[in-house]
């Protein structure tokens, strides 16, 4: 299969994304069989956005031969806490071109005690499909890419991974989880990183300029803080102005002069 072909830079082969094509793409290699062997080559093709292709497989003295290819890719959440040695969450996945078929369940990772941020180790587990299928899995590495900083990878194995058969099938997966959440903004995304501890509440101090507001800030440099605003204490319709990572302790933030009853907060998410 043509695995090193990424022409959107994402870190995936375009292979398995089901929203993008595979054009004639071509991969060779050698067959041997009762008969003889030679060379061999395939083949790809699959329009974006579909599940199903061609692969035309030429084998040098019996001809070529044309199947019909899939890609199971499931896509969907992966809600997670992370901890200072662990990471625990919970996935839940739909296959795409058929939401019927799913997978869902909690996944447990432990830290690398020496590389922490990079290397973790997926905890056996079971998963649940559609049909209520309880699908176990055994423990596997998982490593954060380097040349794509936000994307963490490894291989799902499960025990069975389609009960409906007689045979083991459907066994091995490749997970990968991709997570821009970086709440201090320090390159580690914030699935592997040390969790930070509780946020300080902000303090607020007011002035007037001479044409615009003067909003202080107290509180943590380097965490998200969300200014909002409301005409009425009493109304739950908080709207949000704009978000500030604090620089420095306290940080000063320009706002316009309100025409009317204005009222002003700041939330740390």
């Amino acid at each position: 299969m043509p695995f090193n072909v990424d022409d959107n830079s994402n870190g995936f082969s375009d292979f398995f994304e089901v929203a993008r094509p595979v054009s004639n793409t071509m991969t060779a290699g050698t067959f041997s069989s009762n008969t003889g062997g030679g060379s061999a080559s395939a083949t790809w093709s699959r329009a974006a956005g579909s599940k199903n292709g061609t692969c035309v497989l030429t084998l040098q003295t019996l001809g070529s031969f044309a199947h019909t290819f899939e890609i199971a890719e499931y896509k969907g959440n992966l809600a997670y806490a992370p901890g200072s040695n662990t990471v625990s969450g919970t996935v839940s996945l739909s296959e795409t071109g058929n939401a019927g078929n799913q997978f869902f369940g909690p996944l447990s990772f432990v830290k690398s005690s020496t590389n922490r941020f990079n290397l973790l180790q997926l905890q056996a587990g079971v998963w649940t499909n559609n049909l209520s299928q309880a699908l176990a899995f055994s423990t596997n590495v998982f490593y954060r890419d380097s040349t794509w900083p936000t994307n963490y990878y490894g291989y799902v194995e499960f025990n069975d991974g389609d009960s409906n058969t007689s045979g083991l099938n459907y066994r091995l997966w490749t997970l990968s989880i991709d997570d821009l959440n970086d709440a201090d903004h320090d390159g580690i995304p914030d699935f592997s990183d040390d969790p930070l501890p509780p946020a300080r509440p902000p303090l607020l101090t007011l002035k007037l300029g001479t044409t615009n507001l003067l909003l202080i800030i107290s509180g943590d440099a380097g965490r998200s803080h969300l200014i909002q605003t409301n005409a009425s204490l009493a109304s739950t319709n908080w709207q949000l102005v704009q978000s500030v990572t604090l620089a420095t302790d306290p940080q000063t933030v320009s706002l316009p002069i309100p025409t009317g009853t204005t009222f002003w907060r700041a939330l740390v998410p």
